[in-house]
């Protein structure tokens, strides 16, 4: 019984994973491209989304020869895009990272179904919001203020409050003559205005965008709340760390200064015997290959004699010396 559950065990099995590749065999995805004047931070492997659900990835990124950026983009097979699809880049999560949004366009120019490898037009691609463009629509507000102006007045309204000097007349003076600053500028006043309708009118444009980032700080938000304890507790446990590491260093600078005086001291000692060591480092090679062949028997030196020389000298007497005992093997030959 054990072996018969086991073998339908096994045929259900595969007959599952063969069902699984066939069906992924069978759903290839649709690869289509989208022209678009910018496509900063966007890269291979972001998400391409249809009413905010994945549903295939960006594949590759190339320049043409128009100084555009053609996109090229996968998709599941099941998912049949209408003709009129408009592509758009917006942002992912706060840190800049991009995907790619599909709608229909709302001016129905085209209908039917995209087919597959088409390129969507530039007039049907929106690039992301350059926040560099926002921010420069309030460059003449900043030129128009004058910090000094404005801390002078400032100054005036508090001793004038607190009875500490100056009159009514003068914080009127002064007001008067920032008024006249102000009226004077009137040209750069109507150009914040103009450049302030032009940011609205993007901003308009882009309220799903600034919703999204809206959401994403709130999210942020909450997230660093619900994880203050332990953004605290990594604080602390920083500090203690700068702490020993402090201690640490301060205790051993003492003989790490006597090993650095050591090592010049040495270094010295090795420069001046330059010359006999480059010596031994030339004999070491035929010295260690001596002694490779004495231990190549085993874990302990094997010596052969070959030639035996017997010198003896006692007080008072000549040197007496034995005739050399030589050995003719084939060992003591090489």
């Amino acid at each position: 019984m054990g072996l018969i559950a086991f073998l339908a065990l096994t045929v259900g099995t595969t007959s599952v994973l063969f069902s699984t590749i066939a069906s992924s065999s069978s759903s290839d995805p649709v690869t289509y491209r989208a022209l678009f004047t910018d496509a900063t931070r966007l890269v291979p492997g972001d998400e391409v989304r249809v009413a905010g659900v994945r549903v295939g990835r960006v594949e590759s990124l190339t320049l043409t020869e128009d100084q555009l950026a053609l996109v090229e983009f996968t998709v599941r097979r099941s998912l049949k895009l209408p003709a009129a699809t408009s592509a758009r880049i917006r942002y992912r999560d706060l840190v800049g990272s991009r995907y790619v949004s599909l709608s229909e366009d709302s001016s129905g120019s085209a209908s039917g179904v995209l087919r597959p490898g088409a390129t969507i037009p530039l007039a049907r691609t929106t690039p992301a919001l350059d926040l560099t463009v926002l921010l420069d629509g309030f460059q003449p507000l900043f030129e128009l203020l004058d910090p000094k102006a404005v801390n002078q007045l400032a100054a005036q309204v508090v001793r004038t409050m607190q009875g500490e000097g100056g009159t009514l007349a003068s914080l009127l003076s002064n007001t008067a003559g920032l008024t006249d600053a102000l009226a004077s500028k009137d040209e750069v006043i109507g150009r914040v205005v103009a450049n302030l309708n032009a940011v609205m009118k993007t901003v308009g444009e882009r309220d799903t965008q600034l919703k999204e980032l809206i959401d994403q700080l709130a999210r942020l938000s909450s997230g660093l709340a619900a994880d203050s304890e332990a953004i605290g507790s990594a604080v602390t446990g920083i500090n203690a760390l700068s702490t020993s590491t402090a201690g640490l260093l301060e205790r051993a600078r003492p003989p790490l200064t006597r090993d650095v005086a050591s090592l010049r001291v040495a270094a010295e000692e090795f420069a001046k015997t330059r010359g006999q060591l480059q010596e031994l480092v030339d004999r070491l090679p035929i010295k260690l290959n001596a002694f490779t062949r004495a231990g190549s028997y085993g874990s302990y030196l094997n010596f052969f004699v070959c030639r035996l020389d017997v010198a003896l000298t006692l007080p008072g007497l000549p040197t007496v010396t034995a005739p050399g005992l030589r050995n003719n093997e084939e060992l003591c030959q090489q």
